[in-house]
């Protein structure tokens, strides 16, 4: 087994990465590792909302930046996790994906098994899919199941 020295854990704040994440520390704590959280902000300028109070595209990246931040923030408190590196990318996904495991050196990518746009692709480190286990009831199956239906 290789030893991993920096581990990112990709945090998809849309869906519930909770799996991922206590997964990565359990990792982390494993091998000695640096962690870091990592969530990507995929914003093109133009789509703004032209109501009061307008915001120039440079407010609304500031603003997004300080919702995703805050959001990785209690999600890594949550798991008990304080202390690790909190890495925000804005760009497309993949290309996200590479500039942020190369930059910070990343030997192990953790991602939702659910991210399949990275089947196939070239990274600088290795990476793991992981499944939510998470048992859930008939009624919240019913109702995933319908929400993903539109």
């Amino acid at each position: 087994m290789h030893n991993y020295r920096r581990i990112i854990a990709l945090i998809d704040i849309q869906h519930n990465s909770e799996h991922v994440a206590r997964r990565a520390l359990q990792l982390a704590r494993t091998h000695g590792a640096l962690l870091g959280f990592a969530a990507i902000i995929d914003y093109k300028p133009g789509f703004e909302c032209d109501h009061a109070p307008f915001m120039t595209p440079r407010q609304m990246l500031d603003a997004i930046r300080h919702d995703v931040t805050g959001k990785v923030t209690q999600l890594v408190g949550k798991v008990g996790a304080q202390g690790s590196e909190i890495l925000i990318v804005q760009g497309s996904r993949l290309k996200a994906i590479e500039t942020l495991t190369n930059e910070w050196q990343a030997e192990l990518l953790l991602v939702d098994v659910a991210q399949r746009d990275l089947a196939g692709k070239r990274l600088n480190c290795d990476v793991l899919s992981i499944q939510n286990t998470q048992r859930i009831g008939l009624m919240q199956g019913i109702a995933n199941a319908i929400s993903m239906a539109f």
